[in-house]
């Protein structure tokens, strides 16, 4: 039966198709809005972070897709905690010379910051932090030479802020991380390869 213009029905029809289209673009400019004012927090945060907008972007990408956990403490008995307890999450930025290339490594530590890298030890490994903002994960960086002095625009040395993220309890920890290697290529970093861990 052909549709007669002033039908009741056609006319309902075009107007929920109308509110349909109304609605989808609300939604759709809600989200580019929405996207458009988180860009524009994470750029100011680049600008006032003490790492470069290279490092600073392509650690945030890696802390994306390498996420911390969320661990819940359970108690074994009345004040004795599970071993998640001793659990300590950190992001790690490695820098490092291989072969004459500068190589800048990414991975999650869920033991902390090992007593081995502390400031008190001579400079062949030396780490510098806490570096963590509204969008950055706790990370702290070990370059002892300052390879990457052109990634990095302050070497936050605070002992207060390291030394929370310091792993105090000896337990066996047997969780390794994948680590992402990046190639400093001129004022770029490029992604290289991963090396598996066995937590992905």
């Amino acid at each position: 039966m052909p549709i007669k213009i002033g039908d009741s029905n056609t006319e309902k029809f075009i107007q929920m198709k109308k509110l349909t289209i109304f609605i989808f673009l609300i939604v759709f400019i809600s989200c580019k809005t929405s996207d458009k004012i988180e860009s524009d927090q994470i750029e100011v945060h680049h600008k006032s972070s003490a790492l470069n907008p290279e490092l600073y972007a392509t650690l945030l990408a890696f802390q994306a897709k390498v996420k911390i956990p969320k661990i819940v403490s359970k108690e074994i008995s009345p004040g004795v905690k599970s071993i998640k307890a001793a659990l300590i999450y950190v992001y790690e930025i490695k820098f490092d010379i291989e072969n004459k290339d500068t190589i800048v490594g990414l991975t999650l530590s869920s033991d902390g910051i090992n007593s081995y890298y502390s400031s008190s030890m001579p400079n062949n490994e030396k780490i510098y932090g806490i570096y963590q903002d509204a969008y950055l994960k706790p990370t702290y960086i070990n370059d002892p030479y300052k390879i990457g002095k052109y990634f990095i625009k302050e070497y936050i040395e605070d002992v207060d802020a390291i030394d929370k993220f310091e792993q105090k309890v000896d337990f066996i920890n047997d969780a390794i991380y994948d680590v992402y290697l990046y190639k400093v290529r001129g004022k770029k970093l490029v992604f290289d390869k991963v090396l598996v861990g066995n937590k992905h």
